[in-house]
């Protein structure tokens, strides 16, 4: 009976050296993936003239067991790249032998943004920072282990003067096309409202951002900005043809996301009111009136207004205002007259109120 035992616990002690001997050659432990470390001196992998940004960062988002390495870098002393070292176990090339059943020998590098390859060579990932989120998007697979989606995309911002002004979307191809691309940039900001102008609490959930906000400061004296709405948007081959495009015609806006209580200059005042339809901007004695013409306009999709001087020089001064917007698609020019209320002391300031309002053909 012992020699049966005996015999048994040996041949069952084989088969576990075995099967260990085989994990080992794969690369995977009884418990799991062992992938180690890459023990890389960034500098020995980049090109002399790109600076590292932080280290390197450990990713997978395309569908094997083995990670992916990320890099930022900074090029020409400036903007910022990225790249990504792809582990592999089939040197490039049409003749290339892939090493079945090895661990991967090589690390093939797949250029991000900025890249040469069209149709992506469209831009650059930040100027004074950027930041990153790994995502799972549908149809996703789940992690047998922790139950988990497992990422497929790689979502980066970009910051410049503390605001988000790019955004960038990326996703595995294959071995010879590498990552796709779907990149938004604007001189202003980024926002995901089109209400609030610093709204980026989606980011926080790790939700794929399909629509944006872009809000571009005009650079007047009553910090209006032009908001532009992008969207997400995938051809008939999603993989190859998906990208962030402006996709709605502009407007403008105040860059704070609300009107001011009581601005300081007369085209202010008139978008305010477009904006939110407040009786206290308009003429007392002619609010009334104004109300009854101009209820059906508010609030007013506005793409232009100008910012007059003081021609008027009667007592009390107005000026005319005018304002090209759209109401049910259709386009509307209109004048606004606006009243000033001088100030009675030297501690209060200019007052601006809304006297009439010409529909022009």
């Amino acid at each position: 009976m012992g020699r049966f035992l005996a015999l048994i616990l040996g041949v069952l002690l084989v088969i576990f050296i075995v099967m260990l001997g085989l994990r080992l050659r794969r690369g995977n432990s009884l418990m799991g993936s062992t992938q180690l470390p890459l023990n890389i001196d960034i500098k020995e992998i980049l090109p002399a003239a790109w600076q590292p940004e932080g280290e390197l960062i450990r990713l997978n988002i395309d569908g094997d067991p083995e990670s992916e390495w990320l890099v930022f870098y900074r090029y020409d002393d400036a903007q910022l790249g990225g790249i990504v070292y792809d582990a592999q176990n089939q040197p490039r090339g049409a003749e290339s032998i892939p090493l079945t059943d090895q661990p991967p020998a090589y690390l093939v590098p797949y250029h991000l943004l900025p890249t040469y390859r069209a149709p992506y060579a469209i831009g650059y990932l930040g100027n004074q920072k950027v930041d990153y989120k790994q995502l799972a998007v549908t149809p996703y697979t789940i992690d047998t282990q922790s139950g988990e989606p497992i990422p497929n995309r790689l979502l980066v911002r970009g910051f410049e003067r503390g605001q988000v002004n790019r955004v960038s979307l990326f996703w595995w191809i294959n071995e010879t096309l590498g990552y796709g691309v779907a990149h938004a940039r604007t001189y202003g900001w980024f926002s995901l409202s089109n209400k609030d102008p610093h709204d980026w609490q989606a980011w926080d959930q790790g939700v794929v951002p399909e629509m944006l906000w872009a809000w571009e400061p005009q650079n007047d004296r009553s910090n209006l900005c032009r908001r532009v709405w992008w969207r997400l948007v995938s051809g008939e081959t999603p993989l190859l043809d998906t990208h962030y495009e402006p996709f709605f015609s502009d407007d403008l806006t105040f860059c704070s996301g609300k009107p001011p209580a009581d601005p300081a200059f007369p085209e202010a005042q008139v978008l305010a009111y477009l904006t939110d339809g407040k009786r206290d901007r308009l003429l007392p004695e002619n609010a009334e009136t104004l109300q009854q013409l101009l209820g059906d306009y508010i609030p007013a999709y506005v793409q232009e207004i100008t910012a007059p001087g003081i021609l008027d020089q009667g007592d009390p001064p107005r000026v005319q205002v005018d304002v090209a917007m759209t109401r049910d698609n259709a386009p509307l020019r209109t004048t606004w007259t606006v009243q000033m209320l001088p100030p009675k002391s030297i501690h209060e300031p200019v007052h601006w109120r809304i006297a009439a309002v010409e529909f022009l053909p």
